[in-house]
């Protein structure tokens, strides 16, 4: 395992593996987040595989290329986020785009400030938060469109596009290129250059210590803002190639050079080349699918629905199982489009595979689940036979004495049982009308003789009831008593839904005296445990960020206030010695008092 950076991609590369990403994360369905909004490491390892990237103990921070990507895809709306998972949102329309015209998209992520916020990243810059508000986003828009309006300015003019960073860092010295400006004062404060306070600036950022001189703020603020904009999010576009990194002092030995892209999207040069079709998929007797690429990623997202992912090195290497096409199935894709979509991009099956493939298909339609089906219910178990026979166009099937089901739509078995001089009552599963009166007591009052399969499993699940023979489901009226609250909440029925479940059976409000009842019986006042605390202080946010990323030092540490902002976090007396062992293994010095 590999502790080594991930080498830099080219915008090909990158906008191959921005396909790969996507696939795998519209394939899984979620992946984890920690608290910090970052991938969990154990995931993102695995991530690294998957991609075919190879075996890297790095965290998603130590890759700031693949960070940057990620941001972007969510920017664009192609992947979301929320406290607890990264998801796929519009993958396919994205996937359905050309190359070049995801490059556009993600270039113009960055400059609307949908992708990175590179003021995050300045040394010595505090932000009170990622995404400053609009008037802030606005400043950090413009001062990335004069960024590269002045980069494709100098590199017009230069020698194969190649330019000094030095030369190119004074050529924005002398343009308003500023994020802050004297003018951006908000109080009246005495303080020296207030505005480089957070609470004074637009872009809610901080100077620590303050600078003492205009000069001085723009090589700390500005300079490197454009450095790091380079070096970061414009460099792992592909659309710039620098020839060393740089440094405070080595500015003029940089070279800063426009790649195929980037004279493509800064200077309005033709769009590359990118090759996108011609590649294979190969279907082996063993089951084992290779895709040549290229491939549109469209095809590999289908091909995906229904095989395994193997590997992702030269080739990309699937298999094709029961539970990967049965995967397939529940998405709406059966055997005969599998096989389709199989034989049109790799030509004829092995006959084995298409064989083991319909008997797969054969296997799972063992049970079926019908979603237009009827299901009729009989007040009295003797009338079904004269029923079954009214229905015999539909192929009836009866589901215990007092049931049928009818695979036809509601209407037309309606019809068919007035044919017959039947007046049936139609009642719509989603319909919410009050079935019942609960007593104070906890007895439920039916009224109905006919209770129907959702009010039975409704009572059953809150509710103690004797079960009585076919004619009567209930041989004593339904009670609401302190065991059949406990086993409700055994099953894992929160209390807000049992009362929610409640409301809907009762015409009227509960009664008051019953629903504090069963918040005591379900323990909803809970119980009070005391623990002792200690509140640690670390010398730098980043420090703790770090922490917090990491699996065997996050689960005994509690951020106080919002990551990744804060220094200081919480941790429980009991654990406070494996955490400063766990420190000091880390070379962070452990100080009491």
């Amino acid at each position: 395992m590999s502790d080594q950076p991930l080498p830099l991609l080219s915008a090909l590369e990158l906008q191959r593996l921005l396909g790969r990403y996507t696939r795998l994360v519209a394939r899984k369905g979620s992946i984890p987040l920690t608290a910090q909004g970052r991938i969990r490491k154990t995931a993102f390892k695995a991530l690294l595989r998957e991609l075919g990237l190879g075996v890297h103990n790095l965290g998603e921070d130590e890759a700031p290329q693949l960070l940057f990507a990620r941001l972007a895809l969510v920017g664009l709306g192609v992947l979301e986020t929320d406290r607890e998972a990264l998801r796929p949102k519009h993958a396919e329309a994205w996937l359905e785009q050309p190359l070049t015209k995801r490059a556009q998209a993600l270039l113009d992520a960055w400059v609307e400030g949908k992708a990175w916020n590179e003021l995050v990243e300045l040394p010595g810059v505090s932000v009170t938060r990622y995404s400053p508000p609009p008037e802030g986003q606005r400043l950090l828009r413009e001062v990335r469109q004069t960024l590269l309006a002045v980069l494709g300015a100098t590199a017009r003019a230069a020698s194969e596009h190649t330019i000094p960073l030095g030369a190119l860092i004074e050529h924005l010295r002398r343009l308003p290129f500023k994020l802050i400006k004297e003018s951006s004062r908000r109080s009246s404060t005495a303080a020296p250059m207030p505005y480089y306070y957070a609470t004074e600036n637009p872009l809610g950022v901080s100077l620590y210590p303050l600078p003492s001189s205009s000069e001085e703020a723009w090589e700390r603020l500005e300079r490197a803002f454009a450095i790091h904009a380079l070096s970061g999010p414009l460099r792992w576009m592909g659309l710039v190639a620098l020839s060393e990194e740089p440094r405070a002092r080595n500015l003029d030995a940089v070279r800063v050079q426009l790649t195929e892209v980037g004279r493509w999207l800064i200077l309005g040069a033709d769009p590359p080349a990118w090759t996108e079709t011609g590649g294979r998929i190969v279907v082996q007797p063993n089951f084992t699918v290779l895709a040549f690429e290229p491939l549109p990623d469209i095809v590999l997202l289908d091909l995906e629905r229904f095989v395994d992912l193997q590997s992702a090195d030269r080739a990309l290497t699937y298999q094709l199982t029961r539970e990967s096409v049965y995967r397939a199935q529940l998405q709406g894709w059966n055997v005969p489009r599998i096989v389709r979509f199989l034989e049109e991009h790799s030509g004829r099956l092995p006959a084995n595979v298409r064989r083991t493939l319909e008997e797969w298909e054969a296997q799972h339609q063992r049970i079926v689940v019908r979603r237009r089906a009827c299901v009729v219910q009989l007040a009295d178990a003797a009338l079904q036979a004269d029923v079954l026979e009214s229905l015999r166009a539909f192929a009836p099937r009866a589901l215990g004495p007092r049931f049928v089901l009818v695979p036809a739509a509601p209407d037309e078995v309606v019809r068919a049982l007035q044919r017959d001089g039947w007046s049936p009552h139609v009642r719509a599963a989603s319909e919410t009308e009050p079935e019942a009166s609960i007593a104070e007591d906890g007895t439920i009052t039916l009224f109905t003789s006919l209770p129907s399969l959702h009010l039975i499993d409704h009572l059953r699940q809150v509710a103690e009831v004797a079960n009585g023979d076919v004619d009567q489901p209930f041989r004593e009226p339904p009670r609401i008593t302190r065991e059949s609250v406990q086993r409700a909440m055994e099953r894992g029925m929160t209390l807000e839904k049992y009362l929610e479940t409640l409301t809907q059976l009762n015409r009227g409000a509960l009664p008051t005296v019953l629903v504090e009842r069963i918040r005591q019986w379900s323990r909803f006042y809970g119980s009070v445990r005391a623990k002792s605390l200690f509140r640690l202080t670390f010398s730098d946010a980043r420090v703790l960020n770090n922490l917090l990323s990491d699996e065997a030092t996050a689960r005994y540490l509690t951020p106080i206030g919002l990551p990744p902002f804060t220094k200081e976090a919480i941790v429980e007396a009991e654990h406070l010695q494996q955490v400063r062992a766990l420190l000091e293994a880390r070379g962070i010095a452990f100080q009491e008092g």
